[in-house]
């Protein structure tokens, strides 16, 4: 049997245009399945990146609460009413520790997620500080036996309230510019 060149021309022809359609069905199948992960792996992403967005504003927020309950502990306001209720210096004490752990709380949250503010935050704490030292004087100052000790005090501690509402503002400031950037 003689097999004709014409016959193992076709064979190989035919063999070779085979094998050339699978490799072009196979490039085109690795490029839809590259297209396929690509997409799957940026809807992943964008995920992500939606989940990282939420738990950041979530953590201003929190900040934020501390935020609104320091500025009410610090304030005239809450001087007054403290006076008002002639609450003692132990009892004082033991307000200011719970005080103490939200701005514990607060400069956690700011060193952790918002390292640039932590400074700032530094300084709110000391205001408070003072603020409380203050505060503590003022309670064990009588203003009726001494008026110009008692109003130094007042005069000392109106003026820290001011430093530190600023401190407050602009914490509040940095942390809206945060959130207008998410």
């Amino acid at each position: 049997m003689e097999i004709s060149y014409s016959t193992i021309v076709a064979t190989v022809i035919g063999g070779c245009i085979s094998l050339i359609a699978q490799i072009i069905n196979n490039k085109y199948h690795i490029k839809i399945e590259d297209k396929r992960l690509h997409e799957e792996f940026m809807k992943l992403h964008e995920e992500e990146v939606y989940r990282q967005k939420g738990e950041k504003r979530n953590i201003i927020l929190k900040a934020f609460e501390l935020l609104n309950n320091l500025e009410y502990s610090v304030s005239q306001t809450q001087s007054f009413v403290d006076s008002e209720k002639k609450i003692s210096v132990i009892e004082y004490d033991k307000l200011y520790q719970g005080i103490r752990d939200e701005i514990n709380n607060f400069q956690s949250i700011i060193a952790t997620y918002f390292p640039d503010l932590y400074d700032c935050s530094k300084e709110l704490d000391s205001k408070n500080g003072a603020y409380w030292l203050l505060q503590r004087s003022l309670l064990a100052t009588n203003y009726y036996n001494e008026k110009e000790q008692w109003k130094f005090i007042n005069d000392r501690l109106i003026s820290i309230v001011s430093d530190y509402n600023g401190y407050i503002g602009r914490l509040r400031s940095e942390l809206i510019n945060i959130s207008r950037e998410l």
